[in-house]
Order: structure tokens, then C-alpha cells, then sequence
């Protein structure tokens, strides 16, 4: 099979396209005949060993992938053959990686695509996705009536967060450029705000009469001290990127005003979390959310590229996806 493969931690030219063996399942994974799978910013964080994780020697790049199972282990009485399948966290904590023809998955991290749901869309999307919808619901614990502020909304993540939000019936504000407020208002905003100097004063002259409960910085350039101003009482700032360097932290008012800093990290996420998600993904999906992402098709070949392109240039709201010579879909 064919496959995309890296020995050492590096820049994008430590990626080799090269001839594996078929991977033999063990008792408790599931074959997949691979479909589809995306290039991201995690994939890169990998590679260059950002994140410290056990690998495989080879390590197969990527983490999210579509397809259909070709066979079982032993073990395995939820899968069969044909079934049409997703998962999203391949390629870490010593699990083989995404980016082959076939890949072995344990059967409690792969999950079904819905039939009305197109799987392409689905696996541009499961990524951002994911983040969004354990942050929303598990770390933030999101209410009805709680006013959200999601600043850099009109990035593939942002998005995610503002539907995720909003089916929550929370109260969904946004920062963005103002050529996103349309886009943002039909997916669910209730108030978006321009992410410049006008957009932040504008949110800060409604703080005392909005109490702010969450907010979540997608951009990473928004600094703790500014975040923390437009907190209310007793509210929290989740982090998912790190903030810009912040000298002026106020530690007084921030204990004073009982609020909390959390982390996420979707590597992180347990297997039950992850099956919970799963569920709540695709009931997602079978409404037409989440899946409004831009993508732009590719082969295996063009991996290593498109690393590199990533890394330099950004995405600009494009999410790669590459297709196998399988044509499952």
C-alpha cells in the first residue's frame, strides 16, 4: 500500500511517499480501506515533535481519515465488512497513522458516517469540529442564555464554535473581519464586532451591562489581560492556542472577580470522551452543521507540499483533503 511516512522529527522534507506492507488488525481494531484523510496544523505539530507522544517507527502522518472496513479483528463485534467509517485521532500515543490506503483503527476509536452525510465534508470537518463541541459542552458546560465570546470567529474553528454554541442556545458573540459577519449571523451570531481596535472598545463600553460568561480566542492574538477585562464575574476564558506574551496580567482583579483559565488540548481527550463526541458530531452532520468548510482535493503525492505550504503560508480558510486511489464514496 501506498503511504506517507516520516523516521525523524523535521521540516516537511522529512516526508517520504513509500510502499508499506497492509497492516494485519489486531484482536481489537478494524482494517480500513482509506477513502479520504485531511492535512492540519496538528499533523505539522507532530512531525516536527512539538507534541511529545509515542510513535511508530516508521510514523504514517495524520489523524483524521474516512473509509470502509475491510476486516476485523476477532474481538471486534461492532464493524463489518463494507461499513463506512471515521475516526479522528490516528497517528499519536503509538497508533498508526492516517495518511495509507489501509490503516488499523481499535474498534473504540472508529465510529460510523452517517448515510445522508457526505464523507468528504465530514472529514474536513471532524477536526475543528471535535474542539468545539467537547469545549462547548464538557470544559465550558454551556447553558442556555449564557453569552459566549468567540473572537476570530470566521476561521474554520471559530465557525465550528459558533454553531456548537448556538445549538446550545447560548448567546454567540464574535470577533472577525467584517467581510465574515454575514456568514457568522447564519450560522448563529447573535452580535458579531470587528476583531480591531474599534471592535474590542465597542465590547468593552457593553461590559458592564452584558455579563460575558465564556470566551474562546481561535486566533491566539488576543492577550489573557485584554480576555480577562471582558470577563464577567465569575466567568471563564478556555484557551485552545497559546495567547500573545502578556506582561500586564492583573492577578488582583482576576481572583477578585472569581474567574478561571482552562486548558484543551484534543490530544488529550479520552476514548469515552471522544465516543461521546462522535455521537454528538453526527447528529450534528444529519442537520447540515458543521460541514460549510472550503475544500480543496488532493492525491498522497502532494502531502509533503502541502505540509510545507501550511506551515509557511497558512491555510486561508482551505481545508486539504486527500483522496486515495480508492473511490469509496
Amino acid at each position: 500500500m501506498k503511504a506517507v511516512v516520516f523516521k525523524e522529527f523535521g521540516s516537511s522534507d522529512v516526508l517520504e511517499f513509500v510502499e508499506r506492507p497492509i497492516p494485519l488488525p489486531a484482536e481489537d481494531e478494524v482494517l480500513v480501506r482509506v477513502d479520504a484523510v485531511t492535512v492540519d496544523n496538528v499533523d505539522i505539530i507532530i512531525r516536527k515533535g512539538l507534541y511529545p507522544t509515542e510513535l511508530q517507527n516508521p510514523a504514517i502522518t495524520g489523524r483524521d481519515l474516512v473509509g470502509a472496513v475491510e476486516s476485523v479483528g476477532k474481538s471486534v463485534k461492532n464493524f463489518l465488512p463494507g461499513d463506512a467509517v471515521w475516526t479522528n485521532s490516528a497517528g499519536f500515543d503509538g497508533r498508526m497513522g492516517a495518511t495509507a490506503e489501509y490503516v488499523a483503527v481499535r474498534a473504540d476509536r472508529l465510529y460510523r458516517i452517517p448515510e445522508s452525510v457526505d464523507p468528504h465534508r465530514l472529514v474536513a470537518s471532524v477536526h475543528s469540529s471535535s474542539t468545539a463541541q467537547i469545549v462547548t459542552r464538557e470544559m465550558m458546560k454551556l447553558r442556555e442564555g449564557d453569552t459566549i465570546l468567540i473572537e476570530g470567529a470566521g476561521g474554520n474553528v471559530g465557525r465550528k464554535f459558533v454553531q456548537c454554541a448556538h445549538a446550545l442556545k447560548a448567546r454567540v458573540f464574535t470577533t472577525s473581519s467584517e467581510k465574515s459577519f454575514d456568514a457568522l449571523y447564519a450560522l448563529g451570531a447573535d452580535r458579531c464586532f470587528s476583531y480591531d481596535t474599534s471592535g474590542m472598545e465597542e465590547l468593552s463600553s457593553i461590559r458592564d451591562d452584558v455579563a460575558i460568561r465564556h470566551i474562546i480566542d481561535t486566533s491566539g492574538k488576543v492577550t489573557l489581560s485584554q480576555n480577562l477585562s471582558l470577563l464577567g464575574f465569575g466567568g471563564q476564558l478556555t484557551l485552545i492556542t497559546p495567547p500573545p506574551a502578556d506582561t500586564s496580567f492583573d492577578a488582583s482583579a482576576f481572583y477578585m472577580n472569581d474567574q478561571c483559565i482552562r486548558g484543551f488540548v484534543l490530544s488529550h481527550a479520552t476514548c469515552a470522551q471522544l465516543e461521546d463526541n462522535a455521537q454528538h458530531l453526527n447528529r450534528y452532520f444529519e442537520q447540515g452543521l458543521l460541514l460549510e468548510d472550503p475544500v480543496e482535493f488532493h492525491s498522497l503525492e502532494d502531502v509533503p507540499e502541502l505540509h510545507a505550504q501550511l506551515e509557511k503560508e497558512g491555510a486561508h480558510g482551505m481545508k486539504y483533503v486527500i483522496l486515495t486511489e480508492a473511490n469509496l464514496f
